[in-house]
């Protein structure tokens, strides 16, 4: 079980969860200014900028679960920033999907449990299989 469940890093916890909350938020309304400005870099800087926000959060307070789904989302996110795959529809649908998930993952961990259950893992397994085809191209 890693260090993050340990009651003596509450503050640590709420403060990740501050920060998590505000940088899901951000990635959602930029996701959505994607959908309607798919050339819109400013609103993709954003949107790596809070995934990678996450992720580094994530593995300071050593929740590993949240940490690599989000590196996940960053490969993603870093192609999309060097223009090697372009805004679709179904592309900001699967970054609001992922958004979904974080959410589902903040759930696991505010429960104190040491990793997510086979339903949220499962939805993951299926987030990262599609991230991963537009990482491999």
């Amino acid at each position: 079980m890693s260090d993050y469940l340990d009651p003596n890093n509450e503050e640590l916890l709420k403060d990740f969860f501050a920060e998590a909350t505000s940088q899901v938020e951000s990635l959602e309304q930029n996701v959505l200014v994607l959908e309607n400005d798919p050339g819109n870099k400013d609103a993709i800087d954003e949107i790596f900028r809070a995934a990678h926000t996450i992720k580094g959060a994530s593995g300071v307070i050593e929740c590993h679960f949240i940490e690599n789904f989000m590196h996940k989302v960053e490969n993603l996110l870093d192609r999309l920033r060097n223009d090697e795959i372009a805004v679709s529809a179904e592309l900001t649908g699967l970054l609001l999907r992922c958004c979904d998930h974080m959410g589902r993952l903040m759930d696991v961990l505010e429960a104190g449990q040491p990793e997510p259950d086979a339903d949220v893992q499962a939805q993951g397994e299926q987030l990262q299989g599609e991230l991963g085809r537009y990482v491999a191209g």
